[in-house]
């Protein structure tokens, strides 16, 4: 019987994408900055983030904006797992908020690329929730999915639009996504292509 061969790391393609969006983001900055990636291959990532005052909401636990960073830093990483340094522009977000943490106890976070296709990624996050080290009981706090409109780094070889669009969640927030990607990034003959697949 014959062992299966263990999947490449892609942890080293990873790791520094990850410090630059701590360097950009300030809000992965402020929620994820304790945040370690401990595993990665292709399609899949797993992480760990121990909960502290920050992360709670006035109840004490852990606040849904948090759980909601979590699935969408996490699809994004997932989707990088596959090759490349830009996940895409967010088309939807959805947390399912299954249980809760707080401080003291640790999140376990899963992410996985289900689908990276010509037009849009698929990914599904599930976050556990662990008592400590070693202590042995886990929950499910929140599940999620995230899709992103990644077409335009597919299928353009012009590396100036590749930059341009590591910028592009500050555009997409201030256009509507028909003006983003008619003005400047989608080339004539894909057009038609990216019209039918943003409507």
């Amino acid at each position: 019987m014959t062992t299966p061969a263990p999947e490449t790391s892609v942890l080293p393609h990873l790791t520094p994408l990850y410090q630059t969006q701590l360097l950009h983001s300030p809000i992965y900055a402020h929620l994820l900055s304790t945040l370690t990636l401990h595993t990665a291959t292709h399609g899949k990532i797993r992480a760990r983030l121990p909960i502290a005052p920050h992360h709670l909401n006035s109840k004490g636990t852990l606040h849904g904006t948090v759980s909601a960073c979590i699935v969408d830093w996490a699809a994004g990483m997932a989707i990088l797992s596959c090759g490349g340094d830009y996940s895409g522009v967010s088309t939807d977000l959805s947390v399912s908020f299954l249980g809760t943490a707080t401080v003291g106890d640790v999140l376990e976070i899963v992410a996985t690329a289900n689908k990276v296709g010509g037009t849009l990624a698929f990914t599904g996050v599930e976050i556990w929730g662990e008592k400590g080290e070693g202590e042995g009981k886990r929950w499910m706090v929140a599940t999620g999915s995230h899709t992103k409109f990644e077409m335009f780094l597919k299928h353009h070889p012009d590396e100036r639009l590749h930059r341009e669009l590591r910028n592009a969640d500050r555009i997409n927030h201030s256009l509507d996504r028909r003006d983003l990607s008619i003005s400047f990034i989608v080339p004539d003959d894909q057009l038609t292509q990216a019209v039918d697949a943003l409507t």
